[in-house]
Order: structure tokens, then sequence, then C-alpha cells
């Protein structure tokens, strides 16, 4: 391995040990991987392709799940692919602008994630709430515009994550884990990292109050105008939608403190389970969420077998046996 030092980051290439410590159960341990990365793209692909073909799923809340399941496939595609080359195919090098990016990319993901469950929070309450202006209040204009400046933002707060730790010269290359991570990559550094310490915690500080907050407020509004339905039906089924989106809203975040409190405490836990909790955020979430958000949703749920026909059927009519016919 080369271990020759240049300007930016102070060695050539990191090398990433996904399971320190339990290597030999590695080739085991990529199963489930691979079979969730599989979940999510066959999932979330096929989100995509319902919403984006069909005509009567082109309103604002579809257009936010066709977004959330985008982002869901960056962050899979980001890290999955390189998780197995490693698992299976002992590629365990990344160069220091890949390593970059995966940060930068899974950072900002995760920001963006959290906005558009947000957004899906708002556009639940008004549809609860005030049903009979929810067309005039969530317009295709303001989801639009809400997507743009979460994109600015998450870019803006998160851009400094790998900016810092492009700035650290390194003494050591081999990073204990399946990705590249904020802390695990910061600990290599020579010099004081201080500052890759203390920004992340402020944002995270700071994001997890106002979001938790926005959270809170809308499902408790969802909650308040659902026990004053009159019609039972109508509110177990409002009731069931939102607690679905909640315990999954909640897996999110609760992810999202572990991953820190794990980092805070990692003498006292195996590096193999702060591995496995970090691939779990980014591949059991994005496999749950098409489920949750999509498929419980009923127009969506009576588009899927459409489309699968209407492909079908394509699908025959190009069939050159049946066009010689």
């Amino acid at each position: 391995m080369a271990t020759s030092h240049n300007r930016s980051s102070g060695v050539l290439e990191f090398v990433l040990i996904c399971f320190p410590g339990i290597e030999s159960w590695q080739h085991w341990l990529s199963i489930p991987i691979a079979l969730l990365f599989l979940v999510v793209l066959t999932a979330n692909t096929s989100l995509i392709i319902t919403i984006y073909s069909s005509p009567r799923l082109h309103k604002p809340m579809y257009y936010l799940l066709l977004l959330l399941s985008s982002v869901d496939l960056l962050m899979s595609l980001t890290i999955a692919p390189k998780a197995l080359a490693v698992l299976w195919f002992d590629k365990k090098t990344i160069s220091p602008f890949a390593c970059f990016s995966q940060i930068f990319i899974l950072y900002s993901s995760r920001g963006l994630e959290s906005s558009i469950f947000i957004c899906l929070a708002y556009d639940r309450y008004v549809a609860i709430c005030h049903p009979l202006h929810h067309s005039s209040i969530i317009t295709s204009k303001r989801t639009t515009q809400a997507v743009a400046l979460s994109l600015i933002c998450n870019t803006v707060l998160y851009l400094p994550y790998p900016l810092l730790a492009a700035r650290l010269q390194y003494c050591a290359e081999t990073i204990p884990h399946c990705l590249c991570e904020n802390v695990p990559l910061a600990k290599l550094a020579c010099e004081s990292i201080l500052a890759n310490h203390i920004y992340p915690m402020v944002i995270l500080t700071t994001l997890l109050m106002f979001l938790s907050l926005s959270l809170a407020f809308s499902y408790s509004m969802i909650l308040r105008a659902v026990l004053r339905l009159g019609t039972p039906g109508a509110a177990r089924k409002a009731f069931s939608t939102c607690t679905a989106h909640l315990i999954l809203v909640c897996l999110f975040y609760c992810t999202i403190i572990l991953i820190p409190i794990s980092n805070r405490v990692e003498q006292f836990i195996p590096r193999s389970a702060h591995v496995v909790l970090r691939l779990c955020e980014h591949l059991l979430l994005p496999a749950l969420n098409p489920l949750v958000y999509g498929i419980r949703t009923n127009d969506i749920r009576q588009e899927i077998p459409m489309l699968f026909r209407r492909m079908t059927f394509s699908m025959l009519n190009t069939n050159p046996k049946n066009n010689n016919k």
C-alpha cells in the first residue's frame, strides 16, 4: 500500500476495514447488506417510475415522495456498492476525493431527507386539519420553493464537513468502517480535530431541536384533528397512516442520535456494532421509506399494478414475433 504524502490529505489512499476483528465473517455479513440494497433499489425505483409515469400522481405530495426515493437511492448507491466491493472483492482502497465526497453526500442527503419529512408532515397536517384549503395551500410552486430552499440550506450547512476533513494532515490511512465517516476519519489526523467535532455537534443539536419541534407541532395538530373526526372509519384510517409515518420518523431520528453517542462510547462497544448501526441507517430506512410512504398510499397502491400491466402490454406489442403475426 502506498503511503506517500500529498498536500491535501497527507495520504494517497485510505483503506476501509468494514468489520475490524471479525473479517472472517465478512462474506456472511455481506448477505443481509446485499439483500437490503436489492430491496432499496427495487422499492425506490418502482416508486419513482410509478409517480413519474402516472399523470394523476403529478401532485406536490407525490413529488416529495419521488424526491425522497431519489435521495434514498443516492445514499444507498454511495454506500452499498463500495461496501460490497470491500466485502466480496477485497477492494478496500478509496481516494481522498472519493472519501470526502462520500461524507458530503451522506450528511447532506440525511439533512435533505429530514426536510422532506417536515414537508410531508405539513402536507398531512393541512390535508387533515384544513382539507378544503389543501389544494390552495400545498401548491406545486410552494413545494418547489421549499425543496429549493432545503437544497441550498443543506449544501451550505454540510459543505464544511468535507472541507474540514480535507484540510487535515493524516498520519494513518486505515478507517475501521465500510464508509468514510466524519469522526473515524478525523481520528486519523496528525493535528487538532476540535473543529471537526464541534461543528457537526452544533449543526446536529440545532437541527434536531428545530426539526423535532416542527414535527411535534404538525403531528400533535394532526392527532387533535383525528380525535375530533366524527366518522370512526376516517379517524382510524388517518390515525393509522400518521402513526406509520411517525414511527418511521422516530426511527430516523433515533439512528441520528445514536451515531454520535456510539462515537463517544466506542471503547465500550465493539466497532463492528457501530458499523452495523451506520449501515442500517443508510440501507434499512431507505428500504422502509417507499413501503410506508408509498405502498400504504391508496393512489400509489392502485397505480403500481396498472403500471405493470401497461409495461407488460407494451412489451408484448413490441415483441417481433407478435409484429410478424
